[in-house]
């Protein structure tokens, strides 16, 4: 398997991620870029040893690295293309235990993504139709030619702009998958002429609100402002800085 996890990262959640890295780091993981969309954060990570960047695909049209925008599936959509299977990570969904044996390497879907499984899930009728619905703060792609074929008509499809996990819901649901209950989750197919496979995990393993057991990688549920995730790591003795 030829990894890579990608995080986006501006000046103000420059802390945050490497907060993040930290983490990593404690797990003995090192193959991880983090795409800064200023030279300040890239200069602030380098300067702690990161392997960082400054993103320079599509950068005159981003506008802070907390906005989720279609652009970012682009992104994934290069890395795919050159080779590297990719875990998309939010730098403020820490790893507390190394995920990829049993949620990745375990699993031969060809995407895998966290799940928000609550009463309040967005868009609304996709939680109807599957019971969930899919987070991008979160996610695995396979680099094949199904899941490349997938974003490609993803990406034609939607407009390049607004919210990748509006659309990217919206898109799943309009390809009618069939659902399957698995141990660790849900499997969704879709065996149009997309012919993609995908796992929606089950809530505990990528989660939102209090940390369990099961807890593979915790993303706190609080305000977006840098602080607000700050202070929660603080208050759950979370932060490696």
């Amino acid at each position: 398997m030829n990894l890579k996890i990608i995080s986006f990262c501006n000046y103000p959640y420059r802390e945050i991620a490497l907060n993040w890295v930290k983490h990593l780091e404690a797990l003995s993981i090192d193959n991880y870029e983090v795409l800064c969309l200023d030279a300040e954060s890239d200069e602030y990570l380098k300067s702690h040893g990161c392997h960082s960047r400054v993103l320079d695909e599509f950068n005159d049209d981003w506008i802070s690295g907390c906005k989720h925008t279609m652009r970012r599936t682009l992104i994934f959509k290069k890395y795919l293309e050159e080779g590297y299977d990719i875990i998309h990570s939010d730098t403020d969904a820490l790893w507390l235990k190394n995920p990829i044996p049993n949620l990745i390497e375990a699993n031969n879907q060809d995407i895998i993504m966290s799940t928000v499984r609550h009463s309040g899930a967005f868009p609304p009728e996709v939680a109807e139709a599957f019971g969930f619905t899919c987070c991008m703060g979160w996610i695995f792609f396979r680099s094949n030619k199904n899941t490349i074929n997938y974003l490609d008509k993803f990406l034609n499809t939607r407009e390049i702009k607004g919210s990748d996990q509006k659309n990217f819901n919206e898109f799943l649901l309009s390809n009618n998958p069939s659902i399957s209950p698995l141990d660790n989750g849900d499997e969704l197919i879709i065996t149009n002429d997309l012919n993609v496979s995908l796992l929606g995990l089950s809530k505990p393993l990528v989660k939102r609100g209090p940390i369990e057991e099961e807890t593979y990688v915790w993303h706190p549920n609080t305000r977006k402002e840098a602080e607000h995730k700050k202070q929660s790591f603080i208050d759950r003795g979370l932060w490696k800085i």
